[in-house]
């Protein structure tokens, strides 16, 4: 009986392996991580918080134009030896803000402004981590890519081996030629080795930034083109980051101008309606109005000198917002040429990889059939592999240049 139940756990146990490594092998698309990213990721949920946060202070600052109501009621009494009364109250008081010196505008200018920025910013964070997501994907891509060719690789330089062995048995190679074709064989092994620890690096930090386990990629084909005519000027001002310096200088504006408000007097209507007596509920009514003036002309002078520091910090401003743009410009200009440049050299390599395996074909039947020495054939051997391995860097470098370009003006591979 126990050996039933022993052999139904370890049923179950190898059911439930089985499906674990189902599900872990199950392969990722780019849309599939990109949204696991987006969902999971926690530095994108910190910064949309910020947002939600920003958005409720932008709602907050709208109050101050809205009255200020009150509502009071109060009983009581008085009793003494000689006299005894008793009293009781309610009302309502209202307060209208008029003229505040245009401090309540700016601190609603103020606060959208922020809202802006944040915004910009949760635009610019999303698509800083979709460029790392993006980045991770393609190490993933390359590196099985890259296992498979170090495979086919061994592969090939173990037939080549034999082929060596039987033509130094038959007298015909010499035993250097021999020991360095197994050099190569332990060569092609080491790349192996190597090519599989990368594989499950690059599937942790992938793992690491999508928040889920993901073992490999659907083996989509890389492909991609010039993006054409773009207008670098008209992305650099639609850019979040253009957008962050643009409202860092707006904030620093208004807050000159908030200074301002200490410099104007402030204008204010207060009413109030209330019931009072010595029973409850009180009858006699009474109304009361205010049309409020404040004005504080000389604070000690301190108001004007913050005005002065306000203006200087806002010029401070305008030179580093002038400055950003300039910035910007150059950098979304630098990634659109660095990603053209990079395809232009896989398309390149691709030519070198179509010529370098023409090549070992002919040399190898050149050598098997005596036409060609072995140097020579190595030689070609070695350029094939070389080729295939440099078209393979080229693809990483030029995928991730496509996504720094995207990344470079906010955007992001769909």
């Amino acid at each position: 009986m126990v050996r039933m139940k022993n052999k139904h756990i370890i049923s179950l146990a190898a059911a439930l392996s089985v499906f674990f490594i189902c599900a872990a092998s199950h392969a990722e698309t780019w849309s599939e991580v990109v949204a696991l990213a987006k969902k999971n990721n926690n530095e994108l949920k910190s910064a949309e918080k910020n947002l939600e946060a920003y958005e409720w202070s932008y709602k907050k600052s709208l109050t101050s134009f809205l009255p200020q109501l009150s509502a009071s009621a109060a009983i009581g009494g008085t009793d003494t030896a000689s006299f005894s009364a008793k009293s009781s109250s309610y009302g309502l008081s209202a307060t209208q803000s008029l003229f505040s010196g245009f401090g309540n505008i700016n601190a609603a200018r103020s606060a959208y402004a922020q809202m802006e920025s944040a915004r910009a910013n949760l635009t610019q964070k999303t698509s800083g981590i979709l460029y790392d997501v993006r980045a991770a994907f393609l190490d993933l891509l390359i590196a099985e890519k890259d296992l498979a060719l170090q495979e086919q690789i061994l592969v090939r330089r173990t037939q080549n081996s034999k082929l060596i062995t039987l033509l130094y048995e038959s007298g015909k190679e010499d035993r250097g030629n021999l020991m360095l074709t197994l050099a190569d064989v332990e060569s092609s092994n080491t790349a192996v080795s190597q090519a599989k620890r990368n594989l499950e690096l690059a599937r942790l930090k992938l793992s690491q930034l999508t928040g889920t386990q993901i073992t490999k990629t659907d083996g989509t084909s890389l492909e991609t083109n010039t993006p054409g005519n773009v207008d670098i000027n008209m992305l650099s001002t639609t850019s979040p980051s253009y957008a962050i310096a643009k409202y860092t200088f707006d904030i620093a504006s208004i807050s000159a101008d908030q200074v301002l408000a200490e410099l104007l007097p402030s204008v204010s209507l207060s009413g109030n309606i209330r019931k009072s007596g010595s029973d409850w509920p009180p009858q006699t009514d009474s109304r009361s109005w205010a049309l409020n003036l404040s004005y504080s002309f000389f604070p000690g002078g301190g108001n004007i000198a913050d005005k002065v520091i306000k203006e200087i910090q806002k010029e401070q401003a305008r030179q580093t917002f002038e400055q950003s743009k300039k910035d910007v410009l150059y950098s979304i200009k630098s990634a659109y040429d660095n990603f053209a440049n990079k395809l232009e050299g896989l398309n390149v390599s691709g030519f070198y990889v179509n010529a370098s395996t023409e090549r070992a074909k002919i040399a190898r039947t050149k050598y098997v059939n005596g036409l060609m020495s072995y140097n020579d054939w190595n030689t070609i051997e070695n350029s094939f592999i070389s080729a295939e391995r440099a078209y393979l860097s080229a693809q990483k470098d030029t995928f991730v240049a496509e996504a720094a370009w995207h990344n470079s003006y906010g955007g992001w591979i769909k």
